[in-house]
């Protein structure tokens, strides 16, 4: 490290148990000195200023704007799987920031497996029909053993998507941005020019792609009108992935299509509220949860952890994974 101080200081910017401490201490405590910001009270501006490292959560919730100011580090450590929620007009432009991608992928795969069953059980809609009366034993279901499902996005996540699907008897097939396969649940993988394709044949389509330049509206009318009239669409990417409007007309027009999305196009965490610019609840095929696909109790503690480490191979060798500037 550059700074003067023999050993450098790693601040945690995120409100941090016992349990969450000891991981920081045991994982960083041989190379650095751990503090915590909720520990500064009067002299935020200060612990901001010595720390030669930052880990946060939601950096925007956790550090005030103009508190960016303040900040020298030589790493913000972000402790989710994309930076896209990230304010960069208030930080420091030249911070360079790592992100997490992959702690959370067999939550978020349990999450989307849940997802595409409940879509194609209908579970939803025989709870209501019971809960009003109804004993609906003539309405028939789906079976996704023996098809086909697309995942678009072949990470860490979209990895642990696959080997879930496979796991129910789905053939799986995958789209990454080098058409590369490093899964053996998946057993095609195309890039991107070959994503028309693979929709178009999926009985389910999961959407595990990072959001940047390329994938924000990857999945628009064109794309949609590819994919089967009965298709399901899992979303646990992000929102922007998809064009909003155009899925709320194809779920219109399409009453058999049913699309099961965790994350959304304005939500509290980031834009303070949720909102929606169409009627999306209005329509039966339409299946939502509220980005709680992550949500589990030992989760905190497991991101804890991946953060430490890579926190540690940046402390020990000045570098470390997942690193955007």
């Amino acid at each position: 490290m550059t700074h003067a101080a023999a050993r450098p200081t790693v601040l945690v910017a995120r409100p941090s148990g016992p349990e969450i401490r000891e991981i920081y201490s045991n994982t960083l405590g041989s190379l650095s000195t751990v503090t915590y910001l909720e520990d500064a009270a009067d002299d935020r501006a200060a612990a901001l200023a010595e720390a030669d490292v930052v880990i946060s959560f939601l950096p925007h919730s956790e550090v005030e704007d103009d508190e960016w100011n303040h900040v020298r580090a030589q790493l913000l450590q972000v402790m989710t799987s994309g930076v896209d929620h990230l304010r960069r007009n208030v930080m420091p432009s030249a911070l360079p920031i790592a992100a997490l991608p992959g702690a959370q992928s067999q939550a978020i795969a349990e999450h989307a497996l849940a997802m595409a069953l409940a879509g194609a059980k209908r579970l939803e809609s025989f709870h209501t029909a019971l809960a009003k009366g109804h004993f609906d034993f003539v309405t028939t279901t789906r079976m996704l053993s023996g098809g086909a499902c697309c995942i678009v996005g072949l990470g860490e996540m979209g990895r642990a998507i696959a080997r879930l699907f496979h796991a129910i008897g789905m053939k799986v097939t995958g789209v990454s941005r080098s058409g590369a396969n490093r899964e053996p649940a998946v057993a095609e993988a195309v890039g991107p020019d070959g994503l028309d394709a693979m929709i178009a044949k999926a009985d389910v389509v999961v959407l595990a792609v990072p959001l940047n330049d390329e994938t924000v509206g990857m999945i628009g009318s064109r794309e949609l009108a590819l994919m089967r009239d009965d298709a399901i669409l899992v979303n646990v990417a992000r929102a922007r992935v998809i064009d909003q409007r155009a899925l709320y007309r194809h779920l219109v027009e399409k009453p058999a299509f049913q699309a099961c999305i965790d994350v959304w196009w304005e939500e509290p965490f980031n834009q303070g509220r949720f909102h929606l610019e169409e009627p999306f609840f209005e329509l039966p095929n339409l299946l939502g949860t509220p980005h709680c696909a992550s949500r589990i109790p030992t989760m905190p503690a497991i991101m804890a952890q991946r953060a430490a480490e890579n926190v540690r191979d940046f402390l020990a060798t000045g570098s470390c994974r997942y690193v955007s500037s």
